[in-house]
């Protein structure tokens, strides 16, 4: 049932929906798949139970701070007494929750503000706890329980920070000036030493020390913050702290990490001048933290920039980072945009892990007018007519053979320069002017006419294969080119002129090549996902699959047995028409002529005709200039080397059709030397697989007695040319074998040793 319920869903998503049959034949059956179909699918939309409870937890605090927004003068002063504040000095028995909550709450609004400071001690208190020179705070244990203390005070300078009189009693409070101390204290220029320093390295990673920064963080996203950190010369020391000539790497990895970035103050220089002057692992983690400002509108303009400037950096993983991150970021053309303003590196769009990025900026009109600028756009064209379009081939059919074995690959298919390139006016223009487009409807126009005219079996055939691979392969490179280009809009419009697609479908369901054919039916996946190549697909017979998001980049035939080539034929041996006739049947005609005849003359003979060549029907007669009698034996040596043939065209039917000769014809394969030669013929002149030869070798034949046996030919055969006398005497015949054995050693044939 949860096999049903899978390819049911499968079927929902991927067949065409003009396609879709019932898999389930009773009514019961459907309610069953349905039911498994909820519960197998959907349950990654069922929250879980810890879900809810944090959603319950976050409505519950929105509604509780709502209801403390609105409590009177006294129950604030109930509130401010709960939190035992004001009760004892021990911050162990504070209420750190509820004093959380009065500085989101009521305490933001400026009147409970002036009046709690007025009239109690509980900012006094709070902002005492947190002062360096108090040692509370500052000496506390860096531990997971103690982080509150960090968070509650990053919320009290958010409340202060919120309404002026707070700015005001923050200014006056003494915790900046001597956090401003400490922090002179670590800056080499400062003339301020202390014997051990509340920001050093051992503190920094061992108590809430660290926490001060989080606080200055929190200031400098505030103008207010910020002005009061240029007061106390926040900035100038953190300017000498972060020069490489203080040594101090983690003081200042905490620094550019706490501090915030979303208005243009020193900030920002301060982290440029990190990004771009400091040690490789300093240079690194800026990048890092650059990559993560990307994700904030305020930052992502500063983010952006700094990350081009990146693509410069002399470490290489520093430049493929930034990379990585700007790939990411140019999610839509107003960023890709934003990205070109600032003028990448062509040096570093050139490599590997720029090629992504650069199909982006080349898919808009600005970046487009870019990358020509350099000659960039003229040089790649070239390249990819001449090479990398071919080797494109190997690139994306390893990448879909990971993906079929389910290796962790991009969900991306593999950037195509042709792609990119169509999907302006400027790079189609070009395109067109250069005639690479014409090119590439000839070759598939040639092969379509190979196939209409019957012409593709002998051509596999009569051509060489290290030929074939090439032309296959030029053929592939040229079918994913016209994919690529007619997975866009504008790319489509020039498929549409040419009438390309109709040929691409005729090979997709006529070609012997299943390779080949399996290319043109991906490549028809990309032609259908825009709305005119979908038309098109559907003028020749071929429906698309359709999704709320757009087109899914699949396609099927009206048909389906056109696409998938189901075997028909009831015959016990397959059908053999396809394989050529020319030349191949007279090496067989000679073989049988020299190594058959001579020796079988004696068997009844049965009349032999041109027309008897085929058997079961299947192949056509093979032109011979051999006018004698044969016998039935005969026939069957024929119909094996015409399986043998058949090898490099169909393998399985071959193979299966060569078992059931040998089942009914076992002597043969044991003992007639005749069927050696004739796979060895067929080894020497066509390109046969290591384990098909292993089969032919090893499974088919009997090899030892069958050269035993050709050697009893070739001493015959010697015997009665005169190299041998038949009234030796019994010393020089028991070396007859010797001799013939010295012949074939010295032409001993390569696919046998």
């Amino acid at each position: 049932m949860i096999l049903l319920s899978e390819i049911s869903y499968m079927q929902s998503f991927l067949v065409p929906d003009q396609l879709i049959m019932s898999i389930a034949p009773s009514f019961e059956l459907n309610k069953q798949i349905e039911k498994y179909l909820r519960n197998h699918h959907n349950s990654n939309l069922i929250l879980t139970e810890h879900v809810h409870v944090k959603l319950s937890e976050q409505v519950f605090k929105d509604l509780r701070l709502k209801m403390l927004c609105g409590v009177d003068a006294t129950q604030l002063k109930t509130l401010v007494s709960d939190t035992h504040v004001l009760a004892t000095k021990n911050y162990y028995k504070w209420n750190w929750s509820l004093i959380t909550e009065l500085m989101q709450g009521p305490l933001r609004d400026s009147r409970n503000f002036e009046e709690t400071v007025r009239t109690t001690k509980f900012y006094k208190r709070l902002m005492s706890f947190y002062r360096p020179f108090k040692y509370r705070f500052a000496s506390l244990r860096k531990t997971k329980s103690n982080l509150v203390f960090v968070k509650v005070g990053c919320e009290i300078f958010k409340n202060l920070l919120s309404n002026a009189e707070g700015v005001k009693y923050l200014t006056e409070n003494k915790i900046l000036p001597q956090i401003a101390e400490c922090l002179a204290q670590v800056d080499p220029y400062s003339g301020i030493t202390a014997g051990d320093p509340l920001f050093s390295k051992t503190k920094l990673e061992t108590t809430l020390s660290y926490g001060y920064f989080s606080f200055l963080g929190v200031l400098s996203a505030d103008p207010n913050g910020l002005r009061m950190l240029e007061q106390w010369w926040f900035f100038d020391m953190l300017y000498h702290i972060t020069d490489q000539k203080a040594h101090r790497p983690d003081l200042v990895k905490i620094i550019i990490k706490e501090m915030k970035y979303n208005s243009n103050s020193h900030m920002r220089i301060i982290l440029s001048k990190v990004a771009s002057t400091s040690s490789p692992s300093l240079r690194l983690f800026s990048v890092r933290l650059l990559g993560n400002l990307l994700e904030n509108e305020e930052c992502e303009s500063f983010a952006c920039r700094l990350l081009v400037g990146q693509l410069c950096d002399p470490e290489e993983n520093i430049r493929k980072l930034s990379v990585e991150l700007l790939t990411s970021f140019a999610k839509d053309e107003e960023k890709v945009l934003e990205i070109t303003k600032y003028r990448p590196s062509i040096g570093v769009l050139e490599t590997p892990s720029g090629i992504n990025l650069m199909l982006k900026i080349l898919a808009t009109g600005p970046g487009f007018e870019y990358l020509q600028e350099y000659d960039f756009v003229d040089e790649e064209m070239e390249a990819w007519i001449q090479s990398k379009n071919k080797h494109y081939v190997h690139h994306i059919e390893t990448y879909l053979a990971q993906k079929l074995f389910n290796e962790k690959t991009p969900n991306e298919l593999p950037y195509h320069f042709f792609g990119g390139l169509v999907r302006t006016a400027d790079g189609l223009r070009l395109f067109e002017v250069t005639g690479t487009f014409d090119s590439f409807s000839r070759v598939v126009n040639s092969y379509a006419n190979l196939i209409e005219t019957g012409q593709e079996s002998e051509f596999y055939y009569n051509t060489p294969c290290s030929e074939q691979e090439d032309y296959v392969t030029d053929l592939k490179s040229v079918l994913w080119a016209i994919g690529h280009i007619g997975s866009s809009d504008r790319g489509a419009c020039l498929l549409d002129m040419t009438g390309v697609v109709n040929e691409i479908v005729s090979i997709c369901v006529k070609s012997q090549n299943a390779s080949i054919r399996g290319t043109c039916f991906l490549v028809l996946g990309l032609i259908s996902q825009t709305d005119l190549g979908s038309e098109m697909l559907d003028d020749v017979g071929w429906f698309t699959k359709t999704a709320s998001n757009g087109y899914l980049g699949l396609c099927l035939p009206k048909k389906l047995e056109s696409l998938v080539d189901l075997d028909t034929h009831e015959d016990i041996l397959a059908d053999l028409s396809r394989v050529p006739n020319s030349t191949t049947m007279e090496e067989f005609d000679r073989i049988m002529d020299q190594d058959y005849l001579p020796f079988h003359s004696r068997e009844k003979p049965l009349k032999r005709t041109d027309s008897s060549g085929g058997f079961g029907g299947a192949a056509g007669p093979g032109p011979s200039s051999h006018t004698a009698n044969i016998t039935k034996e005969y026939q069957v040596l024929k119909q094996i080397y015409r399986n043998l043939l058949l090898l490099p065209v169909n393998q399985g039917k071959a193979v299966g059709n060569l078992n059931r000769l040998k089942s009914g014809n076992p002597r043969l394969f044991e003992s007639e030397p005749v069927v050696m030669k004739l796979i060895i013929e067929v080894l020497e002149n066509y390109r046969i697989k290591f384990n098909v030869k292993r089969f032919l070798l090893c499974e088919l034949v009997d090899l030892n007695s069958l050269m035993e046996a050709l050697l009893k030919h070739n001493r015959r055969k010697l015997r009665e040319q005169g190299f041998l006398s038949g009234g030796v005497s019994g010393e020089n015949s028991k070396s007859a074998p010797n001799i013939s054995m010295a012949r074939g050693s010295s032409n001993r044939h390569p696919v046998l040793y």
